[in-house]
């Protein structure tokens, strides 16, 4: 855990999120018409910080509309891991012309958002809940989730980015544990809530970068964030020693144990 004090999570310098997103985070949690009369400016937002270092925020909104509004990205497609609460989650797309109507559950991997000329905008949720607000003229698609909702940007590397690729290289490792048995691994990812899911994906990294000189050595920057990201959350009471896995949580002989 040595280096800087200041955590690399952006490794050219940390990424301040502009001060009017301020006032739209203050008015997000009341009515459905303020939620979006604010997004009126916006094709998607990303708030808050879990802390003021945090890798990711705890809200994505999303709004769609009939007339794209041709003055930023104008989101009309959604896909990700979704399904009722407690069922099965499966990729699912969500459509302009088919939206989503109440509240679902979301499970751990991409949101991909798309425009009409197939322009792509990608997230990575460790879970969560997505609901839709009706209003006017348009949709907004508010996700919330325990777990910082990672921006991923295919032109930056950084430490969202490479956390996003070691989550996604133990996801596979995992769902290849349970033998083509996709509706199995899918029912599974239900019963995880997200906050423990991004602990168990931390502690299986760490574990693994701990046993590893050369990843250390090699990967100097992501496992400094790594351990910035641990310590810091130790010191606000999130972290304990005795943190699973993100293997063991998802293997299929936990199901009889949750």
């Amino acid at each position: 855990m040595a280096g800087s004090s200041v955590p690399h999570f952006g490794y050219r310098g940390l990424h301040y999120k502009p001060t009017e997103r301020k006032r739209i985070e203050d008015a997000v949690n009341t009515t459905a018409s303020t939620v979006a009369r604010l997004m009126e400016r916006w094709g998607y937002l990303l708030l808050p910080d879990a802390h003021p270092y945090a890798p990711g925020q705890h809200r994505l909104l999303i709004a769609m509309r009939e007339v794209p509004t041709e003055m930023h990205f104008d989101p009309e497609s959604i896909r990700l891991r979704m399904g009722e609460s407690g069922d099965s989650l499966n990729w699912s797309t969500i459509r302009l012309k088919y939206p989503l109507y109440g509240q679902r559950q979301v499970g751990l991997g991409r949101i991909s958002i798309s425009d009409r000329v197939d322009k792509r905008i990608e997230f990575f949720t460790y879970g969560g809940t997505i609901e839709a607000i009706h209003e006017h003229d348009q949709i907004v698609y508010a996700l919330r989730s325990s777990a910082p909702i990672l921006s991923i940007d295919p032109e930056m590397q950084d430490f969202s980015a490479d956390l996003t690729f070691e989550t996604e290289v133990m996801i596979a490792r995992a769902q290849a544990q349970w033998n083509g048995n996709q509706a199995g691994f899918a029912h599974r990812l239900s019963q995880i809530e997200a906050s423990q899911c991004y602990l168990a994906t931390l502690r299986a990294i760490l574990d693994h970068y701990q046993h590893n000189q050369r990843l250390r050595d090699g990967f100097r920057l992501f496992y400094t964030a790594l351990c910035k990201e641990i310590e810091l959350l130790a010191a606000l009471g999130y972290w304990s020693s005795n943190t699973s896995k993100l293997n063991e949580l998802l293997a299929p002989e936990q199901m009889a144990s949750v």
